[in-house]
C-alpha cells in the first residue's frame, strides 16, 4: 500500500501490526470527540454465541467463571482485571438477553451476539489529518443487492406510519442489509471506506476462529461511525451523542441556506426530541438522582458528504452501578430503535427479514469502569473462508452494510428510503471502484 504523504502513526503502526490487530481510529480529528486512535493486539476473546451464552477464546486460562448473564459476565471480567483493555463489539441482537423477542426475523449470517477482544497492551495515536493509504488493487466487490427492494422497504415505512397513527409507537428505526460479493482482505475495505468517510469513530475488528464457525470461517467488521453512544470516565460520568436526522451534503438548498432545510424540518426535530426523552430516561434507571442533563441540544454537524442532527446528553453514574448495568439500561441505543425502545423492536424484528448482527450495536473499548463506544453504524461486516498464512484473503465471501432511517407519524416513504442510500454511499462508492468480480 503507498500514500502520497506519510501516514498518521495509528494507521502505519496498525498496516506493520499482525493481522488480529484491532483498530479503534479517530478518521478526522476532533478537539473532544475524535483526538486519539487506540491499537491493541489481543490475546483471548469473550464471546457470547449466537444461542446467548459466554464463551472464552484464547490459549490464557479462563480468569473468572460465567454465569452465561452477559452483563454480569461482563463485569465480573472488567473487575477481575481493570488495567486489561477489552476491544469489540456488543451487538443489536444482545438486546435479545434484555427484552424478550419473537424470533421472526432470519439469522442467517450467525454473528455471535458480542464480542470483546482482551488486548494486553493498547497503544493511543493523536489523531492527525494526514492521507489514507489507497486499497490493495486486489480488493474486489460486487454488485450491491438488497434484502429488500425499494418497493418493499417503502410498503414497510407505510405499514409503521399507520402503526404510529395508530398509536402503538412514536418513532421506529427500519433498516435494509446491503450485500456485495467479497475478495480481498477484509482490512482494505476498512481502508476503502474510510478513504469516502474519514469518520470520528472508525473501527476495524478482524475476529478470531469462533466456535460455531466451520474452521475456514473468518469474520472482521470495518466501520465508519459518526456516532458516540456511551462515553464513561473514571470519575464515573457519561456521555452520549444520539444522532436523528440526516441530508447529502452539498444540495443546492444547502449551498444557499447552509443546513437550511434539516435545521427547519419539523419531522427530524421530533425524532431528536423523541430520543433525547428517551435517552435520558435510561440513563436515568444508573445515573445519580437529578445529574442527567442535556449538554447541548440539537445541532447540525457537517460530516463528510452528509449532514447530522445531534444532541448531547450526560449523566453521572450511581456509585453502586456497573458498567454492565449501564450497558444493560442503554442498550440498543435509542437513535437506532425507536420510541418507546420495546415496542420498536418488536416491530423492527417483524418488518426487517434479516437479523441486525452487530449492526446498530456498538463498537469501542472498555477497561475497568471506564468504555468508549460508538453506535455501529455505516458498518461493514464481512464474512469470508480462512486467511492464508501471508493474511490474504480467500477468493470469495461477503460483506453486509446495513442502513436505516428513522420512521415518524409524517414520515414519507420515498424519502425515507433516499436517506437510506445517502447513508450507504461510503458502501456503494467502493464497491463501483472495485469492482472486478
Amino acid at each position: 500500500m503507498t500514500a502520497a504523504a506519510p501516514l498518521d502513526d495509528a494507521l502505519a503502526a496498525w498496516l506493520d501490526a499482525p493481522p488480529s490487530a484491532c483498530l479503534l481510529h479517530a478518521g478526522r480529528p476532533h478537539p473532544r470527540w475524535s483526538n486519539r486512535s487506540l491499537l491493541g493486539t489481543p490475546d483471548a476473546a469473550w464471546v457470547v454465541t449466537p444461542d446467548g451464552r459466554s464463551a472464552w477464546l484464547g490459549d490464557a486460562p479462563r480468569p473468572v467463571d460465567f454465569t452465561h448473564d452477559p452483563f454480569a459476565d461482563l463485569d465480573a471480567l472488567l473487575a477481575h482485571d481493570p488495567d486489561a483493555s477489552w476491544i469489540g463489539y456488543l451487538g443489536y441482537d444482545l438486546g435479545r438477553r434484555i427484552e424478550s423477542l419473537t424470533s421472526v426475523a432470519r439469522d442467517d449470517r450467525r454473528w455471535p451476539l458480542a464480542l470483546l477482544q482482551r488486548c494486553p497492551r493498547v497503544d493511543a495515536f493523536p489523531a492527525t489529518e494526514r492521507p489514507i493509504p489507497t486499497p490493495n488493487p486486489s480488493l474486489s466487490l460486487g454488485p450491491v443487492r438488497s434484502c429488500t427492494t425499494p418497493s418493499d422497504y417503502q410498503q414497510a415505512v407505510a405499514h409503521v406510519v399507520d402503526r404510529l397513527h395508530a398509536g402503538d409507537a412514536f418513532e421506529v428505526n427500519l433498516a435494509t442489509r446491503l450485500t456485495a460479493e467479497f475478495r480481498g482482505r477484509p482490512r482494505d475495505l476498512f481502508l476503502a471506506l474510510l478513504r469516502r468517510s474519514p469518520a470520528w469513530f472508525a473501527a476495524y475488528l478482524p475476529l478470531p476462529a469462533l466456535p460455531n464457525d466451520p474452521p475456514d470461517r473468518r469474520r472482521a467488521i470495518a466501520s465508519v461511525s459518526p456516532e458516540l453512544f456511551l462515553e464513561l470516565t473514571p470519575e464515573g460520568t457519561v456521555t452520549t451523542r444520539p444522532i436523528k436526522g440526516t441530508r447529502r451534503a452539498g444540495s443546492a438548498a444547502a449551498a444557499a441556506h447552509p443546513h437550511a432545510d434539516l435545521a427547519d424540518s419539523p419531522k427530524d426535530r421530533a425524532e431528536l426530541a423523541m430520543v433525547v426523552d428517551m435517552l435520558r430516561n435510561d440513563l436515568g434507571r444508573v445515573a445519580a438522582f437529578g445529574s442527567v442533563r442535556v449538554d447541548q441540544p440539537r445541532t447540525i454537524e457537517h460530516h463528510p458528504g452528509i449532514d447530522h442532527a445531534v444532541a448531547t446528553v450526560a449523566a453521572k453514574l450511581r456509585r453502586d452501578a456497573t458498567p454492565g448495568d449501564l450497558l444493560r439500561a442503554t442498550l440498543p441505543g435509542g437513535s437506532i430503535t425507536g420510541a418507546p425502545k420495546v415496542q420498536a423492536m418488536h416491530m423492527i424484528e417483524r418488518l426487517e427479514p434479516v437479523r441486525r448482527g452487530p449492526y446498530c450495536g456498538a463498537i469501542g473499548w472498555l477497561r475497568g469502569r471506564s468504555m468508549h463506544l460508538s453506535i455501529a453504524i455505516r458498518t461493514a461486516c464481512i464474512t469470508t473462508d480462512a486467511l492464508g498464512a501471508d493474511g490474504d484473503a480467500p477468493p470469495t465471501g461477503v460483506a453486509d452494510f446495513h442502513v436505516g432511517s428513522g420512521i415518524v407519524a409524517d414520515s414519507i416513504p420515498r424519502a425515507e428510503w433516499r436517506e437510506t442510500l445517502h447513508k450507504a454511499k461510503p458502501f456503494r462508492d467502493a464497491a463501483r471502484a472495485h469492482r472486478r468480480l
